[in-house]
């Protein structure tokens, strides 16, 4: 038990799990993003550091005082995800996730999703999937205005389509191809 408290303790004070007190800036003024005060009515990129002079990890766009627009995460001083976001605070377009690399080096794209506003108001995702770079890797998603699966592509490592995957209202599959390198297809049995 007490060898479990000395990790618990030991792991709390590295600076991994640390959590500094962001440190946040508007046009070059100070502004805390917890209170609304401090950033009514005002335009820009709020960008926050890792306490005073630490590095930037994350920089929100305001407009005329609502967090609008875009969103970045940064680890490391690397861009970690991006975003964007409406006037209510719902994703809105594409997010992204990068994979951390080699310093000065540019971010791997690893995830990206796509949301859209559906019929009632509602944010859904639209489509989802993984990328080695610039490359489309492994499966993509997309989905209908009411958040159920439509359909599905299936990557390789090349990026290259190797399987398409359509389904109907209902989660029935209606198409199913595998995709030759040559662009010709042949449909799955069912």
């Amino acid at each position: 038990m007490r060898l479990a408290v000395l990790v618990c303790i030991a792991l709390a004070g590295t600076p991994e799990r640390a959590a500094a007190v962001e440190s946040c800036e508007l046009n070059g003024q100070h502004v805390n993003p917890s209170n609304g005060n401090t950033t009514a009515g005002k335009t820009g990129l709020m960008r926050c550091r890792g306490g005073e002079g630490g590095p930037v990890v994350r920089e929100q766009e305001l407009q005329r005082g609502v967090f609008m627009g875009v969103v970045r995460y940064f680890r490391d001083g690397q861009l970690e995800k991006a975003y964007r976001v409406n006037e209510r605070g719902n994703r809105d377009g594409v997010a992204r996730e990068y994979a951390r690399g080699n310093a000065g080096a540019k971010p791997a794209l690893v995830r990206e999703e796509t949301y859209r506003k559906a019929f009632e108001g509602a944010w859904r995702l639209a489509a989802n999937g993984t990328r080695a770079g610039a490359t489309a890797t492994g499966v993509h998603r997309s989905f209908d205005s009411d958040g159920r699966l439509r359909g599905e592509r299936f990557h390789d490592e090349r990026g290259r389509v190797t399987r398409e995957r359509e389904l109907d209202a209902g989660g029935a599959v209606v198409r199913d191809d595998e995709v030759f390198e040559d662009g010709s297809r042949k449909a799955f049995a069912r």
